[in-house]
């Protein structure tokens, strides 16, 4: 079935602003690779996107990434659910920006994405209109295969988000997500 989804609606900015709200910013950390992939996504469909890692931003960083986001841009958040709330210096990133154009949130935890309750008010953003939410669950027990197709689909979110306008299919959420069981994976060759 093709639909347009709320991310597609006539005028959607072009420009997204990517935020690994990881707490450690370790680039070998599995937010950092997701923000990374979601980057090449963008800059695939030829959209302008910039990504900020907060545990590594100074305060001066953090003065840029909140005022440069009124309204003109997309807000993609990244980052772990920690007792089903986004770790502190996201939380806070959010509540500095104020006129929004939305949000996307890619959102990890070490429980199967199943057990995810995640709405905005839920994750400690408040206010904030999150347009789509996607749940990669079991990080820790994921194959390198695992990893990979998971990375793949949000390259894939990204190229999407960077083309206004164009229909999109639309999937069942489990395979969206990256929620699929795990007996459902193939087996690698």
């Amino acid at each position: 079935m093709w639909l347009r989804s709320p991310l597609r609606r006539a005028g959607h900015p072009r420009h997204i602003r990517i935020v690994n709200g990881h707490p450690d910013p370790d680039a070998s950390r599995f937010c950092a690779a997701l923000a990374r992939a979601y980057l090449e996504g963008v800059r695939s469909a030829e959209g302008h996107a910039e990504a900020f890692t907060l545990a590594s931003m100074g305060e001066r960083d953090w003065e840029r990434a909140c005022s440069a986001h009124r309204g003109e841009w997309r807000l993609i958040a990244v980052f772990p659910l920690w007792l089903d709330k986004a770790p502190a210096p996201m939380t806070r990133f959010v509540s500095r920006m104020q006129g929004c154009a939305g949000a996307e949130c890619i959102v990890t935890m070490d429980l199967p994405g199943l057990m995810a309750r995640t709405s905005g008010a839920s994750l400690g953003f408040g206010p904030l209109p999150i347009e789509r939410t996607t749940v990669i669950g079991s990080v820790g027990s994921l194959s390198p295969v695992q990893r990979e197709r998971r990375l793949e689909r949000v390259r894939m979110l990204g190229a999407q988000a960077a083309m206004p306008g164009r229909p999109q299919r639309i999937r069942p959420r489990c395979q969206t997500a990256g929620l699929a069981p795990s007996w459902a994976e193939p087996a690698p060759a």
